[in-house]
This record gives structure tokens, C-alpha cells and sequence, in this order.
């Protein structure tokens, strides 16, 4: 069976001030492996395997985005993508 996909992603405040969005998710077996992506128009932008639920994105041109994860199982099967989250990066304000 293909393992589950992350259950509940959690995303930054909108919009992101700033270039390093941080997003978290939860669910998965233990020592599973994490792929996330990051979409701009409807293509990978960025992506990589992580075995921790959360990533620090970045550093992102202001624009609109989607974050999206999934989980292999500990035998190795990738589940499918959780739904792609919206986000928008803007323009930090400076300080």
C-alpha cells in the first residue's frame, strides 16, 4: 500500500513578509521521508527530502506560490502530494 500523505499542513501567515517561508506538517510513520515542492504557475520552483515535519523555504522573489508534501513509508513508496497551499510573498518592509 502507498504510504499516507502528511495530514495537515500548516502555512505562514498571508501574505509572507519576507523571502523564507516556513511551513510545518504533521502525520506520518516514524522515520519517514518528507518531499516537499514549491510551485510558481503550476511548476516545481524548488523542492527537496527532509525527515523533519517542517522546512524553511527560500530565499523567494515576491510572487505567488504553492507548497506541497508527501511521505514515503519506510519501505520506500511515495504516497501522493497533499493539496498544493496557496501562499503570496511580498515585498519585506524595512525596518
Amino acid at each position: 500500500a502507498l504510504a499516507q500523505c502528511a495530514r495537515s499542513v500548516r502555512c505562514p501567515p498571508q501574505p509572507v513578509r519576507g523571502n523564507r517561508p516556513a511551513f510545518g506538517w504533521t502525520g506520518g510513520e516514524p522515520g519517514a521521508l518528507f518531499t516537499w515542492q514549491v510551485l510558481s504557475q503550476g511548476s516545481v520552483v524548488s523542492q527537496g527530502d527532509t525527515l523533519a515535519t517542517s522546512v524553511t523555504l527560500g530565499p523567494l522573489l515576491p510572487g505567488a506560490y504553492a507548497f506541497q508534501v508527501r511521505q514515503a513509508g519506510a519501505a520506500g513508496r511515495s504516497g501522493p502530494f497533499s493539496v498544493a497551499d496557496p501562499f503570496t510573498v511580498v515585498q519585506a518592509v524595512p525596518a
